[in-house]
């Protein structure tokens, strides 16, 4: 039976988080009533609303760094060897503003490059944050007792892994070592038919491929064969359905493999159902819809997703609250 983690008043609705991942959202307010022998009780009242309402995020992205040696040729980032990390201590203040609950996914270039990694999921631990952290396969050999620390100490709750070599056994046979927490991530266009044993039996993200950085540079070189494979991946999604133990799906992988028309659940374009482009941030008065915040610590950006237009970052300074920087990126 799964525990409650964390449950918390957003905006207009509850959200309520579950050790086996499960989140539930309820629209609707306490009511501070009398109780049994003159005490006083909560009692939660359920309303219909038209949307999710957000006072902050619920969900924010954080790269700390540009830093990486993989050399993907599909890195949307365009990291390598000669960028920088971020400097954590500008995150502080804003940390100060994160609640209980919330969900935090720390990613990169190769967040586990970064001297302050450890401290920093430490600050994150005692706030009572959920961590999320995102690494690519090929940094696991060098990194094992780092990533096991990480994961025996609790500083995360998770821990993504971008398929690099599905025939790597000695690294999955470590990986099967670290519970049932961690996820594979795949993106579109990249997976095919050789990688698909490695994911049996495995959580995993499907990823939308990003025409950004190097991954546009190997989009205009190779766009037949991305496009075909995107293609191929979306008549495979009934059989990774079966095969996987979970699969989700980022915005821009939801929009490219369009799983809900795949396999019937229902026949709407992905745009009109997900807000695939972040159009509408707020409802008709001004209230803010959207959920998700992406920090760029090193060039000290913020927006609500990554795959937004250049146009749509925002400056920051690192004094900010969430609740301010959601409000910044939704304008």
């Amino acid at each position: 039976m799964s525990n409650i983690i964390s449950s918390y008043i957003n905006g207009n609705h509850r959200t309520t988080i579950y050790t086996d991942g499960t989140k539930v959202k309820e629209t609707g307010y306490y009511v501070n009533e009398p109780g049994p022998k003159g005490t006083r009780v909560n009692r939660w009242v359920e309303t219909d609303s038209e949307n999710f309402i957000y006072e902050a995020p619920e969900n924010i992205t954080i790269k700390i760094t540009d830093f990486c040696n993989a050399g993907c040729q599909f890195c949307s980032e365009g990291s390598n060897s000669a960028t920088k990390h971020a400097d954590l201590s500008k995150l502080l203040p804003m940390i100060n503003s994160f609640y209980p609950g919330l969900e935090v996914n720390i990613t990169g270039g190769n967040p586990l490059a970064h001297p302050e990694l450890i401290t920093i999921l430490g600050i994150l631990k005692a706030r009572q944050i959920i961590v999320n952290l995102n690494i690519n396969q090929i940094h696991i050999k060098e990194n094992k007792d780092l990533i096991k620390k990480l994961i025996d100490e609790e500083l995360i709750y998770g821990l993504g892994i971008t398929l690099h070599d599905a025939h790597c056994k000695e690294d999955f046979k470590f990986i099967d070592k670290l519970g049932d927490r961690v996820v594979i991530h795949v993106i579109a266009g990249i997976l095919n038919r050789h990688d698909l044993p490695a994911l049996q039996g495995r959580r995993v993200l499907i990823q939308g491929f990003k025409n950004t950085g190097r991954g546009k540079v190997l989009f205009e070189k190779y766009k037949k064969e991305i496009e075909k494979n995107i293609s191929w991946l979306q008549k495979k999604i009934p059989a990774l359905h079966s095969m996987c133990k979970i699969i989700n799906f980022d915005i821009l992988g939801f929009k490219q493999i369009n799983p809900a028309r795949v396999l019937h659940l229902f026949d709407v374009p992905s745009d009109s159902v997900y807000n695939i482009d972040g159009i509408k941030k707020r409802d008709t008065v001004g209230n803010i819809i959207v959920p998700d915040l992406y920090i760029d610590m090193p060039n000290m950006e913020v927006s609500i997703s990554v795959d937004m237009p250049k146009e749509n970052f925002h400056k920051i300074t690192g004094q900010e609250t969430i609740s301010e920087l959601l409000n910044i990126s939704t304008l």
